[in-house]
């Protein structure tokens, strides 16, 4: 079976290289390789797109250690500076995969994990318009 790779972009800003290994409707997961020169970037987007991607981590490491030890006092932190800070981020249609054919293919916001695996779904209103059937 050969892997879907995409290159994963918010806005203009490459974030990394995302490669399909499964899917669970309407789910789809992979791993994801981030772009070193986002977070070396002096660009303040870039700057704020790598921050995005490291609380996303961070929150997802949390959340999976809490079985193991109480983290609720960090999770608490991590979401307050997410929702005080960073929903544009997981409310803006910017986000989007490109495919080896140069296909745009529109995403909601990903999920990031700690481990770099990263959860997708497709973004139906805006597939409609960029996608032809």
């Amino acid at each position: 079976m050969t892997s879907e790779r995409y290159g994963l972009y918010f806005g203009s800003l490459k974030v990394g290289v995302v490669t399909k290994t499964d899917s669970d409707f309407p789910n789809l997961c992979g791993s994801i390789t981030n772009d070193p020169a986002l977070s070396k970037s002096p660009s303040p987007e870039a700057a704020g797109v790598a921050r995005f991607v490291a609380l996303n981590k961070e929150s997802t490491r949390l959340v999976d250690m809490e079985h193991e030890q109480d983290t609720s006092r960090e999770q608490a932190a991590v979401n307050a500076e997410l929702e005080t800070g960073y929903m544009e981020y997981v409310e803006s249609e910017e986000w989007r995969l490109f495919d080896d054919r140069g296909r745009e293919l529109p995403i909601l916001c990903p999920i990031f994990r700690w481990d770099d695996d990263i959860v997708w779904r497709w973004n139906p209103a805006r597939c409609e318009r960029v996608m032809p059937n």
